[in-house]
């Protein structure tokens, strides 16, 4: 699994990573032009993209509440 902090084209770049590093999902977060999300914030509102191509888009929550999604998600990948 890997992460996208990304300024624009959100999920695009995060599929391209995706690919480009053969990973089984990745978790994309805008960053750059809301308070609410990023580095800076307390709070993360992302989008879990699995290798299927589906996308699971979660509203703004405390990053540790994105802690647990994303760990939700790790142990559910089948290999």
């Amino acid at each position: 699994m890997g992460f996208a902090a990304e300024t624009d084209e959100l999920l695009g770049n995060a599929q391209k990573k995706m690919s480009e590093k053969d990973l089984d999902l990745i978790v994309a977060n805008k960053v750059g032009d809301t308070v609410d999300s990023g580095f800076e914030s307390d709070t993360n509102k992302v989008t879990i993209v699995k290798r299927n191509g589906k996308t699971i888009e979660y509203p703004t929550l405390p990053k540790e509440e994105v802690a647990d999604i994303i760990l939700s998600h790790i142990v559910k990948i089948e290999k």
